[in-house]
């Protein structure tokens, strides 16, 4: 997919966001519905032990966690002279974190009434899906490219997939989130990279003499 199409696709992700936060604005009869159908989902399969197994898969899913695994991330791009690029990566996820938080503040969506872990602060949009999509997208930016066999390349890309949602479902499960939560972080996310990966040479292009003339 080339810069352009990145773009145009973006732009439709931030758009349905932008759809699903007017609803979560109106609270409109048709969100609600879409939200109640995920709450009795899995709420027919509560029990202690899927309790457990979700409550770690929201510590390795939550935004310090992503963070963290981000900054790891950098370092060894760093260790590897790779310096531009760790902060073109760094700076995704901090921005976009600043971005979710700003929107969290605005909509001030309050958390499901029933959690089955307490969770503070406001509800829409989720964090933990924002944060570890940018992760696994950042991890896929990094090691797709370099692998060969398209079968072992495949297999990456749906674990991927798979672990944003498992941790988008513990959000829903464990009710520190709605669905529409963590689907229109999915959306912001995947639009918010679309939309900024493109602009990298540009930037790196920018930061590179600043960077010579202080060194």
């Amino acid at each position: 997919m080339n810069n352009k199409s990145k773009m145009s696709f973006g732009i439709f992700l931030l758009l349905t966001f932008l759809f699903i936060e007017f609803n979560v604005e109106n609270d409109t009869v048709e969100l609600q519905r879409f939200d109640q159908y995920f709450i009795n989902l899995l709420g027919r399969s509560v029990t202690n032990t899927n309790t457990e197994l979700f409550k770690i898969v929201s510590l390795f899913g939550s935004p310090l966690f992503s963070i963290g695994a981000t900054m790891i991330i950098c370092l060894w791009l760093i260790a590897h002279n790779d310096c531009f690029k760790a902060f073109w990566i760094i700076s995704i996820q901090l921005s976009g974190s600043t971005v979710v938080e700003i929107i969290k503040q605005i909509v001030a969506r309050l958390r499901p009434f029933h959690q089955l872990v307490v969770d503070r602060g406001y509800s829409f949009p989720s964090g933990h899906t924002f944060c570890t999509t940018i992760l696994i997208l950042t991890i896929f930016y990094l090691v797709i490219p370099k692998i060969g066999d398209e079968e072992f390349r495949l297999i990456v890309v749906l674990l991927g997939i798979t672990w944003i949602g498992v941790v988008a479902t513990s959000c829903v499960y464990l009710g520190n989130h709605f669905a529409s939560d963590v689907f229109a972080s999915l959306f912001l996310a995947s639009g918010y990279w679309c939309i900024i990966v493109p602009y990298e040479k540009k930037v790196v292009r920018m930061i590179r003499p600043l960077w010579s003339k202080r060194n």
